[in-house]
């Protein structure tokens, strides 16, 4: 069960329970039960996240005549102006296919190196922070693929594309009969969700911002 959803059937019980007898549920609303276990909550969402280091590469503007025909544009939808996304490039192949053809800069990719380094782009915002959430693995082939999270800066800049360069670090997890050690691979965010990232409005919160926004809202 998610932990959202026992937040909210706790919730619900000490609802229920103020309804039934209003001194007793203030009592369970203190600070002796909710704060802390809140508290928690968040903290669990912070320690699941690895810290993934990165390179800033560079920014280029946004082929929009071109771009308009790629599928992943279509998480803009109505909405281009206020969202932002993340998009994780594991090869040559696939950077041509699904982005070079359809116009977006590869100037600083041409002599990238994706043995060594993982390519990540993002549109509107640039990148605060990316996050590799340890519970969440996709095995492919023997690999552990690990679903990354972002967090943006609060400054948009339409029509704009961002370079990240993240080093594939080594990692390790625990397999059936022992603990392997790889490379770190990140999978690709299923943009078809069209969920809203968290955007780092204060930045003294940083990571606890962000992990309370994975408690609050599942982004």
């Amino acid at each position: 069960m998610k932990r959202k959803r026992i937040a909210g059937i706790i919730c619900g019980l000490l609802l229920v329970l103020t309804i039934v007898d209003y001194r007793t549920g203030i009592a369970c609303l203190g600070e002796p039960f909710i704060i802390p276990t809140v508290a928690y909550m968040v903290a669990d969402e912070y320690c699941n996240a690895i810290d993934v280091p990165y390179h800033y590469m560079g920014s280029q503007m946004l082929d929009t005549e071109h771009v308009a025909g790629a599928e992943w544009m279509g998480i803009f939808v109505a909405d281009y102006y206020s969202k932002q996304w993340a998009f994780v490039i594991d090869n040559q192949e696939e950077f041509e296919e699904k982005y070079a053809v359809y116009g977006v800069d590869e100037s600083y990719v041409k002599e990238f190196n994706y043995a060594e380094n993982i390519l990540v782009l993002s549109i509107n915002r640039q990148i605060n922070q990316i996050y590799a959430l340890e519970t969440d693995v996709i095995w492919q082939n023997d690999i552990p693929y690990i679903e990354p999270d972002f967090s943006y800066k609060n400054k948009i800049e339409n029509n704009m594309i961002y370079y990240y360069e993240v080093p594939r670090m080594k990692v390790q997890f625990e397999g059936e009969d022992e603990a392997k050690i790889t490379n770190l691979h990140l999978s690709n965010p299923d943009y078809s969700e069209k969920k809203t990232r968290h955007v780092n409005v204060f930045p003294f919160f940083n990571k606890w911002g962000w992990a309370f926004d994975k408690f609050n809202y599942g982004v």
